[in-house]
């Protein structure tokens, strides 16, 4: 019998938030269903996805691709592009336009990152400059997550 394994790849809040704060900043009344819009700073978890991926080649994988070799595809998509779908054409940030369907969408700065972490591993994504970038951007816009938080980050505990 084969037994099935789960990584959860969720990002946790930051430390230095509770229940009670973010209820108070987003105007949500005690006892009251509330829900934290997908725009707000609150929506920021610590980046989970980095972790799980390193996790999950760490834990099942076979020792025959590097990281280097697992993120090529992905770090290929991001800096040729890729058509955008349907779906995601409705998403538009800040008001700027949306990608139609069909168009081509690159991102080559954000290639940096999946390269960084094939080279510096958890380490230098979680304690580097990609972490203290993620952590300035999210305390100037009213945000809790801190250095010590992204240092924990580690899905298979």
């Amino acid at each position: 019998m084969k037994k099935v394994r789960v990584l959860n790849g969720s990002g946790r809040s930051g430390s230095n938030t509770s229940l009670e704060r973010t209820r108070r900043e987003l105007g949500v009344a005690d006892r009251e269903v509330g829900t934290i819009p997908m725009t707000s700073i609150h929506a920021v978890t610590v980046p989970g996805a980095a972790a799980g991926w390193m996790d999950t080649v760490e834990k099942f994988g076979n020792g025959r691709l590097s990281m280097e070799q697992i993120l090529a595809p992905a770090i290929e998509l991001a800096e040729k592009g890729f058509p955008v779908s349907e779906l995601t054409s409705v998403f538009s940030e800040h008001g700027c336009r949306a990608p139609l369907p069909g168009e081509l969408f690159k991102n080559s700065y954000l290639a940096n990152t999946p390269k960084r972490l094939a080279q510096l591993n958890k380490k230098g994504f979680y304690e580097g400059s990609i972490a203290e970038a993620i952590v300035k951007v999210v305390q100037e816009r009213g945000g809790y997550l801190s250095m010590d938080d992204l240092k924990k980050a580690n899905i298979l505990e």
